[in-house]
């Protein structure tokens, strides 16, 4: 039988969030990871949690994951970390300059430790901004930095 979009789309919705609860109870146990499951912890989890719950425009427990995501992010998270700071950025659609704010850290970020899909979440997250001040701040440092050689493929 054929459902709805909207009801397809709930039940999609519903299965992201038992998926994440499951990883959250198997990264809460108390056994050792394999030692080739070096690319996942539950920072990675919490950045994951929080993206499916923005997605969904879920914006208080994407706010409240993608927190804790950036507080528990190492140094091997730090391509991560622009990432996080547009997705927190986008949970604030009506917060113009707590966007800015987020954004112009995740630009410092990719300063640092340059990463696509970090510029295109703040070139998404940007768009709220519309063409206030703040926006065109933004636009002049994104600018500058995907003009500078280490934005370019190696």
């Amino acid at each position: 039988m054929w459902t709805s979009g909207a009801s397809k789309g709930a039940s999609y919705v519903k299965a992201a969030r038992h998926h994440i609860d499951l990883a959250t109870a198997a990264s809460d146990m108390d056994e050792p990871l394999p030692a080739w499951f070096d690319f996942f912890n539950s920072s990675r989890l919490h950045t994951f949690a929080g993206y499916a719950a923005l997605t969904v425009g879920d914006h208080d427990a994407a706010a409240e994951h993608l927190t804790t995501a950036l507080n528990s992010l190492g140094p091997a998270g730090a391509k991560q970390r622009s990432v996080v700071l547009a997705n927190l950025a986008s949970t604030h659609p009506d917060d113009g300059d707590r966007v800015a704010t987020y954004l112009h850290q995740a630009i410092d970020a990719l300063n640092t430790d340059w990463y696509d899909a970090g510029a295109d979440r703040v070139r998404t997250a940007r768009a709220t901004l519309g063409h206030s001040l703040a926006g065109n701040q933004l636009d002049e440092r994104l600018l500058t930095l995907t003009a500078s050689p280490r934005a370019l493929p190696a």
